[in-house]
């Protein structure tokens, strides 16, 4: 739809306007029509200005009535970790191709959930750009003639992985077999290119060699894999892939394939630094991402290697939320919310005394004696059995730090 309305903001001479003259162009009639479509659509100058925009785009991307529109970077994030896979500025993208873009998932800044966006040149000019967007629980847009670069596809890496193509999500248990196993590799990789001889070593780490062309071929079966409509584009089409080849190597075609990883990532970092400035819309945000923390990064592979980085230092994002969450609730005397993040902390981490104590001190507080003593007991059997040690800590000495609630 996006080229279709280029088309036709172009035809009524938007095209050939300077773009502060391009809101009195469109009144009134071409106007009301984008109002009443659905989807969002704005119009954005190739310095990012947004010139105009309809009723549904101004609700998706949370703009108040009254306040000036600001640049597209702004609205769309195009900056943000969240959004790598635009590789800078969406507009800029959008007008460098002849036919547009489309399919492109964006985490929207300070709006939640994402949305998918599509965009033309503007009647096949370099000046304006046309862009409109879906909310994410919608199909991906589609308009006759986008880029061939499309459909995007969407990896969740938090918990059993799972690849989500705009068809559908894909099925079969493929993601256990060497295609599956090089594109979690991929995953886990995502911020570089890896060389042929990386991914010989993370997937073969037994033999004593496998051949480039075993590589080679093992990346051809993952793009059709991803891509089965690969085989019937054209010959000058078939260069596109999610899977990139560069200097003696592979990556990830970030523009083309989005990870719910980065999301998660985005998200949290976002919400500790409200958390840190004091900000109230701190806890919300807090919760956002925690929901959307589902498991251990690729946790279906919980024993590879490669992955163990990566998974850490997510979990240690993960942690922070938990424990940011539990000092709110803390602060509000809301023990029960308080016990319920300490007790996703201890299962993150059963071996760490910090959320132990946390968790036990809470059922004190409470009053309830006999459960923290359960609490204490089990901790303590589970140190001396894993690693022949006892707690660093003692009961009684939580007994006589914590007070019960409603004790003076």
């Amino acid at each position: 739809m996006a080229r279709h309305l280029a088309r036709e903001i172009g035809d009524r001479g938007a095209a050939s306007a300077a773009a502060g003259r391009f809101g009195a162009l469109v009144e009134p009639e071409l106007r009301s029509l984008l109002d009443r479509l659905s989807e969002g659509v704005a119009v954005v100058d190739r310095t990012g200005v947004i010139v105009a925009t309809n009723a549904a785009f101004r609700r998706l991307v949370a703009l108040r009535p009254g306040v000036p529109e600001p640049t597209c970077c702004a609205v769309f994030g195009c900056r943000l970790p969240a959004n790598a896979v635009l590789g800078g500025c969406v507009i800029d993208r959008v007008l460098a191709s002849e036919e547009g873009v489309q399919g492109l998932r964006l985490e929207l800044p300070g709006v939640a959930g994402t949305v998918w966006l599509s965009g033309a040149p503007l009647h096949g000019r370099r000046e304006l750009a046309v862009v409109e967007l879906r909310a994410a629980d919608r199909p991906a847009p589609r308009f006759p003639g986008a880029a061939a670069r499309a459909p995007a596809i969407h990896i969740r890496a938090l918990g059993r992985m799972q690849v989500e193509r705009p068809d559908g999500v894909m099925r079969g248990g493929w993601l256990d077999q060497r295609p599956g196993q090089l594109l979690k590799y991929l995953v886990a990789e995502r911020r570089r290119v890896v060389s042929i001889e990386d991914i010989a070593e993370a997937l073969w780490p037994t033999a004593e060699f496998a051949t480039v062309n075993t590589v080679r071929h093992l990346v051809h079966v993952l793009r059709e894999r991803l891509e089965p409509d690969r085989r019937d584009r054209s010959s000058s089409s078939r260069t596109a892939s999610c899977i990139v080849s560069s200097r003696g190597g592979y990556a990830l075609d970030r523009a083309r394939v989005t990870v719910d990883a980065d999301e998660f990532d985005d998200v949290a970092g976002r919400a500790l630094s409200a958390y840190a400035a004091g900000d109230e819309a701190a806890e919300p945000a807090l919760e956002r991402a925690l929901a959307l923390y589902r498991g251990d990064f690729v946790g279906d592979d919980l024993y590879a290697a490669w992955a163990h980085t990566e998974r850490e230092r997510l979990s240690g994002l993960v942690e922070r939320v938990l424990q940011a969450l539990v000092d709110l609730a803390e602060a509000r005397d809301d023990v029960a919310a308080a016990t319920s993040y300490v007790e996703r902390l201890t299962e993150l981490e059963p071996f760490d005394s910090a959320p132990q104590r946390q968790l036990i001190a809470l059922s004190l507080r409470e009053g309830r004696r006999g459960r923290a003593l359960r609490q204490y007991e089990a901790f303590d059997l589970r140190m001396q059995r894993a690693f022949g040690e006892r707690a660093d800590f003692s009961f009684e000495e939580l007994m006589r730090s914590v007070r019960p609630r409603g004790h003076a």
